[in-house]
């Protein structure tokens, strides 16, 4: 994969619930945790965004939840070297996979620093392999 310069540009937490339950104060039980993510452009502004919905459940009720995403500028060259057709642009999945570690990386703080000093703040997010998640180039529509 050749060099893609990009920057991290905006984080956004788009949801971050707690609900209380009784697992806060048990000690062992069998806590799942959830996870979707997904991809977006914005071809004004070069830019590719990685959400990510994350869920801790207990008995398949959520009782944490977090969704967000980051907005990462793609440099203008390397933007354009991606646009496959006069429609299309396709993100190979080496760089959907680092945009994804990084977002991944910023859920883990978010979610620390607005679980720290509660009870919550004992579930946190696990590595989790994105290589796993994200096995295919992504392909987008550009407007005309």
């Amino acid at each position: 994969m050749k060099e893609v310069g990009f920057a991290l540009r905006k984080i956004n937490t788009e949801e971050f619930a707690t609900i209380d339950t009784e697992v806060v104060e048990e000690k062992e039980v069998d806590i799942q945790l959830n996870v979707n993510n997904g991809f977006g452009i914005n071809e004004e502004n070069k830019r590719v965004a990685c959400f990510f919905h994350l869920q801790f459940e207990l008995d398949k009720s959520p009782f944490i939840i977090l969704k967000l995403n980051c907005e990462f500028e793609i440099e203008r060259s390397a933007w354009e070297s991606f646009i496959t057709t006069k429609n299309k642009i396709k993100f190979k999945k080496g760089l959907l996979q680092h945009l994804a570690t990084i977002t991944l990386g910023t859920a883990r703080g978010v979610l620390h620093a607005k679980t720290e000093n509660t009870p919550y703040n004992k579930f946190y997010l696990p590595t989790i392999n994105v290589i796993e998640m994200i096995t295919k180039d992504e392909s987008f529509d550009l407007e005309k």
